[in-house]
């Protein structure tokens, strides 16, 4: 079911595998939860509301689309059942953005977010993470170990359009996947091990382990040159251990690396590491 409207009162239900809600005319930013309001004038909007949301029910619930003008703005918290598909897309027109208010968090199993910019920094809940930026940074928070996966048919996280920038920040938990990460430089900060081994294609890498309360490693795999990024990679606190294999490329750092042991694979490029990293 999809539905293309720039005005939504959902007083009764909508059901089926994948549900979809657009805006009709480009323009409108397109709100999700509490607070979610239909506006005319300066400043348009189509609301749906966290009442409304609960009058679907789908495996996959899809808002916005990647054509129409108008960002996307989640104004309350927005949880949905086990096994369940979350979708929220935009458009490069006019920088259309992902962004969340403060508490707005996401609570599902699966995240699909596709747009000019993404940025959910609140402590969101999210098993599976995938997503596409046009142009522009990718940011985002998860209070959960967080799997980088595919969902709605988006398989990992690119931002390789202008070649900018991922950041990924869990607080409970450690990072993982075999999907790939492309753009430029990779941030990553982890309460648990960081193990990205899939076809990733970043120029940078940074990581940051210290805040988890047991040995926690990084792991990680690309597919071209790779520097290891001013903040280096941290896995000292608690002695984890660094793994990192190139493909194609070479390796070279502007940031140290510290840890119990680092190992290094380039099957076919230069490895260079003169800052003073701590083993």
């Amino acid at each position: 079911i999809n539905v293309k409207t720039d005005q939504l009162s959902l007083i009764g239900t909508l059901s089926g595998s994948t549900v979809g809600i657009t805006r009709y005319n480009g323009g409108p930013e397109l709100q999700l939860g509490v607070g979610a309001t239909d506006a005319t004038g300066a400043t348009p909007s189509l609301g749906i509301t966290d009442t409304e949301l609960s009058n679907i029910t789908a495996t996959t619930y899809r808002f916005g689309d990647t054509v129409s003008e108008g960002g996307l703005r989640l104004t309350g918290p927005i949880s949905l059942g086990a096994g369940k598909t979350l979708s929220l897309l935009t458009s490069t027109v006019n920088s259309s953005q992902i962004v969340q208010n403060t508490g707005a968090t996401i609570t599902a199993d699966y995240l699909r977010t596709e747009g000019t910019a993404v940025t959910l920094t609140e402590t969101n809940m999210v098993g599976t993470l995938a997503g596409k930026t046009k142009g522009q940074a990718f940011s985002f928070k998860n209070g959960q170990a967080l799997t980088i996966g595919t969902a709605d048919g988006q398989a990992g996280v690119d931002a390789s359009q202008s070649t900018q920038n991922v950041t990924l920040l869990t607080t409970g938990g450690g990072i993982s996947g075999t999907d790939p990460i492309k753009g430029g430089v990779l941030d990553i900060t982890a309460a648990g091990n960081a193990s990205l081994m899939g076809a990733n294609a970043v120029t940078g890498f940074k990581a940051d382990v210290s805040s988890s309360t047991v040995k926690s490693d990084v792991f990680f795999k690309n597919t071209q040159s790779l520097n290891i990024a001013a903040g280096g990679i941290n896995s000292y606190t608690l002695l984890g251990d660094v793994g990192l294999w190139l493909t194609s490329g070479d390796l070279t750092q502007s940031g140290l690396v510290s840890g119990n042991s680092l190992v290094v694979r380039a099957d076919q490029g230069n490895v260079t590491l003169t800052q003073p990293n701590a083993f």
